[in-house]
């Protein structure tokens, strides 16, 4: 569960676009955090092809369970 709302704009830094499910991620976050869509665009995760579920699990479906989105931390990534 997420403590801190703050932390909510970046729960979706990491995403493969050529995965179904994490193209639907970015499609979702370019509405709802479009800077932190651009910012994974231009890192080395999406160059890799790291794909969202890798570090934030995958729980998280919707807006409505936002909350079951882990937060990444060395040991998730």
């Amino acid at each position: 569960m997420i403590r801190h709302p703050w932390l909510v704009p970046l729960i979706f830094l990491f995403g493969n676009l050529s995965a179904r499910a994490d193209q639907s991620c970015v499609n979702c976050h370019k509405n709802v955090t479009p800077s932190i869509v651009t910012d994974w665009q231009l890192s080395k995760h999406s160059k890799d092809g790291i794909e969202c579920s890798v570090c934030h699990g995958e729980e998280h479906t919707s807006a409505a369970d936002a909350e079951k989105a882990l937060i990444s931390t060395p040991e998730t990534c």
